[in-house]
């Protein structure tokens, strides 16, 4: 039970031999005294009185204890393991010594009236050892002797008074020494109280520096660290700072959060803003190289693919900062800032005298919109196709980037005119009239020789009609 554990056992859970003969030395003192050598109420109270104290003399709770047995139960009973018995052979060798000296100190008489301690009852039989196993007694022949050599350095030797001696010697040195720890610990104690008062209230105390001075204005700053008992440098530092706007609080010197000694000089430093770095030329890059350089500084957004003839597809056309604004010719720009690349996705395809159906699906793929626009007379193209794109106001091609619309131009056809008058007229003006306005004639090859004698009867369509220029305008004479 908790009664006879041994300090060791109670502190660090080990045991071995002498942890036994601790427990024998409890059982002697409450043999020679009747009651164990620790009390309370709780057995934690119990295990820290053997962890921390010394079990005193039996002769202090029962004066007729003799002195030799106050040695022994002390011998026995000592907090370090090692100066205790170092196992039961060793103890019985000194019981029996001491039993022997006992004997040969009192009188004959003594001997005959004196009344030993339950303990010594046994001892006393010098013919027969009882020993008590499982409840039940036998008697066993006369203990073989040990040989001098087992005993312990305070068992052996010519008389039992030295050993005695020794370990009174020892107790004394014990008591003395639990004075001196007595008085080391006060003095920890109160040296503990200044240290702690030193370090809590005093001038060693720590204060943390608040991390709530983060973005704070200057002024703030430093009304709150001298509230705190800081000392706060004149002189600030800057710093640059891509989340704290500039002029403001970005830390401190020590640290913010760090505990430093109350008193301390605090030294504040003030955003500079984002830090500028040198813009390279992107114009002309391809599109990995030139984002790649974009992520050493600043940050990436998503490219814009836009549709150059000039520029192979994947060149980097131009980079955009805030608010979309060319970069070109900036020399600087501030880190972490947003920068767009403009990166070439090649020529918009070409749509001209395709149906509006197979011009929309061929923009489609490359990521335009087709939108139908105006529809416009072309001699070229015909009705219902595509001309083209429309142009800008002043006629230049639109920037087209993916995913904008096209607006197309759709072709009327020919623009119609009108039929010359030509009827009663000879070949020679009529024929030159007709073309000149750009029909196509249909006639009888034999006026070409003869242009002068041949004079146009009808004309089909005839004069004055609107019709497709290169159209076939029918020609008949007079007389045929």
């Amino acid at each position: 039970t908790i009664a006879y554990l041994s300090p060791e056992l109670v502190t660090r859970g080990i045991a071995d031999t002498r942890s036994d003969i601790y427990a024998v030395g409890i059982m002697m003192y409450e043999m020679l005294t009747g009651e164990q050598p620790y009390k309370g109420e709780q057995p934690m109270q119990i295990a820290y009185q053997h962890a921390h104290e010394s079990v005193p003399a039996p002769s202090s709770a029962s004066p007729e204890v003799p002195a030799e047995l106050d040695e022994l139960v002390l011998w026995a009973t000592a907090r370090d393991p090692d100066h205790r018995p170092r196992d039961a052979r060793v103890m019985l060798e000194q019981v029996y010594e001491m039993q022997e000296a006992l004997r040969t100190a009192l009188p004959a008489t003594a001997q005959r009236t004196r009344v030993l301690p339950p303990a010594m009852r046994d001892v006393a039989a010098t013919a027969e050892e009882t020993q008590v196993m499982s409840g039940r007694t036998r008697a066993l022949g006369p203990v073989p002797r040990v040989p001098a050599a087992a005993a312990p350095a305070l068992g052996t030797g010519p008389a039992l008074s030295e050993s005695t001696a020794a370990l009174a010697a020892a107790a004394r040195r014990g008591r003395s020494r639990g004075w001196a720890l007595f008085l080391v610990v006060l003095l920890l104690a109160a040296s503990g109280g200044v240290i702690g008062w030193w370090f809590s209230a005093g001038p060693g105390a720590l204060v943390t520096i608040p991390t709530s001075l983060h973005a704070s204005s200057e002024q703030d700053a430093r009304t709150r660290l001298d509230r705190l008992g800081f000392t706060v440098a004149p002189q600030t530092r800057q710093e640059y700072s891509t989340s704290v706007a500039p002029g403001l609080v970005v830390d401190t010197s020590p640290s913010l959060g760090a505990s430093v000694v109350k008193g301390s000089t605090i030294t504040l430093l003030l955003s500079a803003g984002p830090k500028p770095w040198d813009v390279p030329a992107f114009a002309g890059m391809q599109e990995d190289a030139a984002l790649a350089a974009v992520k050493a500084h600043w940050t990436a957004q998503t490219p814009i693919r836009q549709f150059d003839a000039k520029a192979p597809s994947g060149t980097v056309l131009d980079a955009l900062g805030q608010d979309q604004q060319s970069l070109s010719g900036t020399k600087q720009y501030p880190e972490q800032a947003p920068i767009t690349l403009v990166v070439s996705a090649g020529p918009v395809p070409d749509v001209a005298g395709l149906s509006y159906d197979d011009a929309a699906a061929k923009l489609h793929a490359a990521g335009l919109t087709a939108v139908q626009g105006p529809q416009e007379y072309n001699d070229d193209v015909d009705e219902g196709d595509v001309i083209g794109i429309v142009p800008n106001a002043d006629g230049s091609a639109p920037v087209l980037r993916v995913g904008d619309s096209v607006t197309l131009r759709i072709s009327k056809g020919p623009e119609p005119v009108a039929v010359p008058a030509v009827v009663g007229k000879t070949w020679a003006v009529a024929k030159k009239a007709l073309t000149d306005a750009g029909f196509a004639l249909d006639y009888s090859s034999v006026a070409d020789a003869f242009p002068n004698a041949f004079v146009v009867s009808k004309t089909s369509p005839d004069g004055g009609t609107l019709a497709p220029k290169g159209s076939t305008i029918k020609v008949n004479f007079a007389g045929f």
